[in-house]
C-alpha cells in the first residue's frame, strides 16, 4: 500500500455537498457552445451551500519526480509532429495518451496533449523543456485518468499556451491552457510559464495539487482553479490574472512564495474610491461658513407668506413627487445606504438638519461618486453569425460569463481557505483574501494592497499567527465574526480597519443587512500586535468586541461620523493594552463591565498629527506613548498599568494636555460628546 503524508485532517460537518456529474465530452468535439458559463457559481459572492471540510492528502504519487529508473516514453516534438516515434499518436495536431505510463515531453509541439486513458495507474507527464502551443483550444487537456502527474524537471523551463479563441468545445470545457476533467498533481523543480488566453490558466475540475516548482502564471479568468479542492505544499507562484489569482471550494495553503496582480491591482478597485462617506467633511463647532456675504441668495423680504396656506396649496419642488419629498426614514448610521452604490441623487441631508446647519460636502459632484469595479465586457466576447446568434464553433474571451459574475479576488475560496505559512505579495482590485464561508490564517507573510478588503469571510474570519501588512484596503479585516489570537498585524483602511457585520454565509439569500446590529457579530482580541489607520471606523462591530489581550494602537477617523471604536452591544476589555485615538462626535469608549481600567477623554482642542502622546503617573512613570498619524480629538486608553484613584498626566510633544485622577475602572474624563461608553455603535459603514 503507499505511504501517505497526511498534513491536516479537519472533519467539520456544515451541511450537505451536493456534487453535480459532468456529461462526459471530449476536448475536441465540435458540438456547439454552451453559452451558460461552467464557473458562473464559482464566480459569484453570492451565499452557498457549506460541505464537509475535506481531508486533503498527498501520497507518494503526488511526492514522486525521479522517473530515471521508470519504463518510459520520449516525445520529442517538431511543431504538429513527433519525431522517431511509434508509440503515441498523432491526428490533426491532437498527441493521444490513451495507457498510463511515464511521459518524456521535449521540444515544440502546435497542438494538443490529450490524456484518455482508463488503464489502471498514474499517466506521468515529464516535462523536459517542452513549449506547447494549443492551436484550437487547451495546450493539455486530461479528459481520464486514474491519476495525472505533471512533473517539471530540474533546471528545465516549460512553457504551455493555449489560443485566444477556442474553436470545438462543448459545456465551455476544456477552459484553460492546462484543463483536466480528473485530479491533477504538478511536481518537481522546473519551470513552467502557462499563458491562459482564453480563460483560466490551470483548471482541474477535481482536486489540484501543487507540490514544488516555479509557476509564472496570466489568465484572462483565473490563474489556478480547481473544483474540490486546490492544495499548495511549496512552490515560486507568479500570477496575472483578470479574474481569481487562485480559487476553488476549498483552498490550503501550507508554504511557498506567491505574487499575485488580479485586474492590474488594487487601484481598479471601486469600494476605496472617494465616494465614501469617511470623506465627507463633518463640520466642527465653529467650521460653519459665514453665510453673510453670499451671493445669490434669495430675496427672505419678498418671499410669499405661506403660513396660511393649506398643505395642498403649498409649492412642490420642482420634479419632486410626494413620495420624494419624504425624508428617508431611521437615517441612523445602522440604516444608511452603502456609500458605494450612492449617486448624487442618494445624497440627502440627515434629518432634522436644515441647510444652515450642514455645510454641503465639498467636492462631491457627480464626477467624484466612483462606481465599483470596472467589470466592462471587453473579455467576454461571444462569436456571433450573420444572425447574431453565438457560433456553435468558435468562442472567444472569458468563459462568455456575465460582467457582473467577474471576481477579481487574490485567492478566494467559496467554502473553506486555511493558509498554514508562506510567504504572499497580492495587490488585488477585488479582496486579497476571501471566502464565502470562513478563512483561517495559521501562520505566514502577507504584504497586501487591494481595492476593496485586505482579508474577508461571510463567517468566520480567525488569525491564529503571521505577519500581515495591508497597505492599501476598503476595509482591512472581516468577517461576521473575526478571532484574532496572535501576529503581528497592520491596516490602512480608507473605511473600517477591523470589521463585524453581516449574517453567516449559510444563509439562503445573498441580502445580508450589513448596518443591522447581530450579536452574532463578534470581534475577538486574544493576542498580537495590532496597528490600524482608518478613515473610518477603527475597530467595527455590528454585535460586540471582547479584548482579552494583545497590543492595540487605533488611528481613527477625523470626520465625526465614525469612532476609532464603533459596537453597538459591549467592548469588554478583560485584559491587553488599547489606545484608540480620533474624533470625538461619534466616540466611545470600552464598556463599563471591563475588568482592565481605561478611560475616554475629549480633548478640549484637536492634537495635531504626528504629535508625540505620552501617559505618565504621577511618579512620572511613562505608561505609553504614541505618534498619532492624524488629528485627534478623543483618547481611548486601557490597560492593567492603569489603577483606581491614581492621577494620570496625557502630555502631547512634552507639554501637559491634562491631569485627572481616575475615580472608576472605566472612567469619562472632560468628554461629554459622541456615544459615551456602552453606548450602540452605527454598524457597518460599507
Amino acid at each position: 500500500m503507499k505511504g501517505k503524508h497526511k498534513l491536516i485532517k479537519r472533519n467539520i460537518l456544515i451541511g450537505i455537498l451536493v456534487f453535480s456529474m459532468a456529461i462526459f465530452t471530449g476536448c475536441s468535439s465540435s458540438n456547439s457552445v454552451d453559452n451558460e458559463s461552467s464557473n458562473n457559481s464559482s464566480n459569484s459572492d453570492e451565499s452557498v451551500e457549506v460541505g464537509e471540510d475535506i481531508e486533503l492528502e498527498f501520497d507518494d504519487d503526488d511526492m514522486y519526480s525521479d522517473w530515471s529508473n521508470d519504463d518510459v516514453v520520449y516525445l520529442e516534438f517538431d511543431g504538429d509532429t513527433i519525431v522517431d516515434n511509434n508509440t503515441v499518436s498523432i491526428n490533426d495536431s491532437v498527441v493521444s495518451i490513451t495507457k498510463a505510463g511515464t511521459y518524456i515531453l521535449s521540444g515544440t509541439l502546435d497542438g494538443m496533449i490529450e490524456v484518455n486513458s482508463t488503464s489502471k495507474g498514474v499517466v506521468r507527464l515529464v516535462f523536459n523543456g517542452v513549449t506547447i502551443n494549443g492551436t484550437t483550444s487547451a495546450g493539455i487537456c486530461v479528459l481520464e485518468a486514474e491519476k495525472t502527474v505533471v512533473s517539471l524537471e530540474e533546471g528545465t523551463e516549460n512553457i504551455v499556451n493555449d489560443c485566444e479563441e477556442y474553436t470545438g468545445v462543448e459545456d465551455n470545457e476544456p477552459n484553460g491552457a492546462i484543463f483536466s476533467k480528473d485530479d491533477l498533481t504538478i511536481n518537481g523543480t522546473g519551470t513552467l510559464t502557462v499563458n491562459g488566453n482564453y480563460n483560466n490558466g490551470i483548471i482541474s475540475k477535481d482536486i489540484l495539487k501543487i507540490i514544488s516548482g516555479t509557476y509564472n502564471i496570466t489568465a484572462v479568468n483565473d490563474g489556478i482553479k480547481g473544483s474540490d479542492a486546490v492544495g499548495i505544499l511549496d512552490g515560486n507562484i507568479n500570477i496575472i490574472s483578470g479574474g481569481d489569482g487562485i480559487q476553488s471550494d476549498i483552498v490550503k495553503i501550507y508554504d511557498g512564495n506567491f505574487d499575485i496582480t488580479t485586474n492590474d491591482g488594487w487601484k481598479n478597485g471601486g469600494s476605496s474610491s472617494s465616494g465614501s462617506m469617511n470623506d465627507m467633511d463633518f463640520p466642527s463647532d465653529g467650521d460653519m461658513p459665514d453665510m453673510s456675504n453670499m451671493e445669490n441668495m434669495p430675496d427672505m423680504e419678498n418671499m410669499p407668506d405661506m403660513s396660511d396656506m393649506n398643505e395642498e396649496d403649498r409649492p412642490t419642488p420642482p420634479n419632486m413627487s410626494e413620495e420624494d419629498r419624504e425624508m428617508p426614514s431611521g437615517m441612523n448610521g445602522k440604516n444608511r445606504q452603502d456609500p458605494s452604490d450612492m449617486d448624487e441623487n442618494d445624497m440627502q441631508a440627515p434629518p432634522d438638519m436644515n441647510s444652515g446647519d450642514m455645510q454641503a460636502p465639498p467636492d462631491m459632484n457627480s464626477g467624484d461618486m466612483q462606481a465599483p469595479p470596472d467589470m466592462n465586457n471587453e473579455n467576454i466576447q461571444v462569436q456571433t453569425d450573420s444572425t447574431g446568434n453565438e457560433s456553435a464553433d468558435t468562442i472567444s474571451g472569458s468563459d462568455s460569463t456575465d460582467s457582473e459574475d467577474v471576481s477579481s479576488k487574490g485567492i478566494k475560496a467559496s467554502e473553506y481557505l486555511d493558509i498554514y505559512g508562506g510567504a504572499f505579495t497580492i495587490n488585488s482590485s477585488d479582496d486579497a483574501i476571501h471566502s464565502n464561508y470562513n478563512v483561517l490564517i495559521d501562520n505566514g507573510t502577507f504584504k497586501i494592497t487591494t481595492g476593496d478588503d485586505g482579508m474577508h469571510a461571510d463567517n468566520d474570519l480567525t488569525i491564529n499567527s503571521g505577519t500581515i501588512d495591508i497597505s492599501q484596503s476598503y476595509e482591512g479585516l472581516e468577517g461576521t465574526t473575526v478571532t484574532i489570537n496572535d501576529g503581528n498585524i497592520s491596516i490602512y483602511a480608507s473605511d473600517d480597519g477591523i470589521n463585524a457585520a453581516g449574517d453567516d454565509g449559510t444563509t439562503e439569500s445573498n441580502s445580508r443587512d450589513m448596518f443591522a446590529s447581530n450579536d452574532n457579530n463578534v470581534i475577538t482580541i486574544n493576542g498580537g500586535t495590532i496597528i490600524v489607520d482608518a478613515s473610518g471606523d477603527g475597530i467595527d462591530s455590528n454585535g460586540n468586541i471582547y479584548i482579552n489581550g494583545g497590543t492595540i494602537y487605533v488611528n481613527g477617523p477625523t470626520n465625526d461620523g465614525d469612532g476609532a471604536l464603533d459596537y453597538d452591544g459591549e467592548c469588554i476589555m478583560s485584559g491587553g493594552e488599547l489606545l484608540a485615538l480620533g474624533s470625538s462626535g461619534m466616540a466611545q469608549g470600552v464598556s463599563d463591565n471591563s475588568t482592565v481600567s481605561a478611560f475616554i477623554y475629549g480633548c478640549d482642542k484637536s492634537i495635531s498629527a504626528n504629535s508625540l502622546i505620552a501617559i505618565k503617573d504621577s511618579t512620572g512613570n511613562e505608561i505609553i506613548s504614541y505618534t498619532n498619524t492624524k488629528q485627534v480629538s478623543a483618547i481611548v486608553y486601557g490597560s492593567d498599568e492603569l489603577e483606581v484613584g491614581e492621577t494620570y498626566t496625557i502630555y502631547v510633544d512634552g507639554a501637559e494636555l491634562t491631569t485627572f485622577t481616575l475615580d472608576e475602572t472605566v472612567s469619562s474624563i472632560n468628554f461629554s460628546g459622541g456615544m459615551m461608553q456602552g453606548g450602540g455603535g452605527r454598524g457597518m459603514s460599507k
